[in-house]
């Protein structure tokens, strides 16, 4: 009995150590888990944006964000969670950076290849768009009634990832849509105040940010054509307006302003004038004229 007592310990020693062993290489198998998908997740709030090929798209869901690939029918869930409900997506152009922006105006950088959030940053105010230029070295940023230009971070940790470049101003109402054009040095800004404005990313000698007015409400989304020549404006009750550009001497577009009354476009045209002495190139100015309207159906 004795015997077969002891052999009985022996083996729940042997059991027990073997065990032991296994716990040792394998501590993960204890007590870590990762996070994988989220199941049933619901669209509620903000924008959506694709990848370049169109084959994945970018959804927020609630404080989380979700990448569904439409060509195998697959999705998967970033594993960060934001402070509060992301209101805003932006995707770089080549895909490996992506900004989301919640409710308090909280941002968070991702690398998207290995899912992790690179940086921190507090825009500190209600963010109305951010979009990537389509050179990728820049990052336009909505808050309130102000624009602000973001020199993009690199995709390795940095102590101060963030540079302001600029911050534009003009505008009387919170900001709804900002937009690039092709060639990344202008941007185009669409505000509740029922007006739209053009940027140049740095700043130009005698150009004079115009300013398109004619919509009855808040407009929605605004856009360049590849060459720059047109530019669309799109409002809430489903009208789309049509721009051209022109460009004139900045005495023939001051001869404009003053024929419309427009007494302060005119000294401005007339202080960037002065201010070009001789130079031929900055006396070359923009002038921007409706030259289409549609109505589209909202039904």
């Amino acid at each position: 009995g004795l015997c077969t007592l002891s052999g009985r310990r022996s083996s729940r020693r042997r059991f027990r150590a073997r065990v032991g062993a296994f716990d040792a290489r394998r501590p993960e198998m204890r007590h870590s888990f990762a996070f994988s998908n989220l199941c049933g997740n619901v669209y509620r709030q903000g924008n959506v944006v694709f990848t370049r090929d169109g084959n994945t798209l970018f959804s927020p869901v609630g404080n989380r964000v979700s990448a569904f690939d439409l060509t195998s029918s697959r999705s998967y869930t970033f594993p960060f969670e934001a402070r509060a409900n992301i209101v805003r997506l932006a995707l770089s152009s080549n895909c490996g950076l992506l900004l989301t922006v919640d409710e308090d105006g909280y941002a968070l950088l991702v690398n998207v290849p290995k899912r992790t959030v690179l940086h921190h940053l507090n825009l500190k105010g209600a963010v109305g768009d951010a979009k990537f230029s389509p050179d990728g070295k820049y990052l336009l940023v909505a808050v309130g009634r102000l624009v602000q230009v973001w020199a993009t971070p690199e995709i390795e940790r940095t102590f101060t990832p963030f540079s302001l470049h600029h911050t534009h101003s003009g505008h009387m109402d919170d900001i709804t849509t900002v937009s690039w054009s092709a060639d990344s040095q202008y941007f185009v800004t669409g505000s509740k105040d029922l007006t739209a404005r053009v940027f140049t990313l740095h700043a130009k000698k005698g150009f004079v940010p115009p300013t398109l007015g004619g919509h009855r409400t808040p407009i929605v989304n605004s856009w360049f054509d590849r060459s720059r020549h047109r530019l669309y404006t799109v409002t809430r009750d489903g009208a789309m307006l049509v721009w051209r550009r022109y460009e004139q001497e900045a005495a023939a577009v001051a001869a404009v302003a003053r024929g419309k009354r427009k007494l302060a476009a005119e000294e401005l045209l007339a202080a960037a004038t002065d201010e070009a002495e001789g130079d031929e190139s900055a006396t070359t100015m923009e002038r921007w004229e409706l030259q289409d309207k549609h109505l589209l159906d909202r039904s």
